[in-house]
């Protein structure tokens, strides 16, 4: 079962530095994500190494779906729009029918 994800809590820059300490303890076991303001002006995010990857998998998710329409539109440059059309159906299709093996539930253990 996945886990209930932290809150996050916003604090200023200058709080953050002086309870590094708790902020880090708080942030690694997953209590919290922090985001950090200064003058009100949000600067950065503290996330878990956890979040931190999942972050990073779904930006590489993000840059494949786009790498397909990019493909795409290189393929089609001098083509009919009415086959470009098609070929774009086509990867709609594709990109919906990954989504669709990831969300299936996995079995339990």
């Amino acid at each position: 079962m996945r886990q209930r994800e932290p809150m996050t809590k916003t604090m200023d820059a200058s709080q953050v530095r002086e309870e590094f300490a708790d902020v880090l303890s708080k942030v690694s076991e997953r209590q919290t994500r922090v985001l950090v303001e200064e003058r009100g002006k949000p600067l950065a995010g503290i996330v878990s190494a956890e979040d931190l990857a999942r972050l990073n998998q779904l930006d590489a998710e993000w840059d494949e779906d786009w790498r397909i329409f990019d493909e795409i539109h290189e393929r089609n440059r001098d083509k009919d729009p009415e086959d470009v059309e098609r070929d774009v159906s086509e990867a709609v299709a594709a990109v919906r029918e990954a989504a669709r093996r990831k969300a299936k539930p996995r079995p339990l253990k």
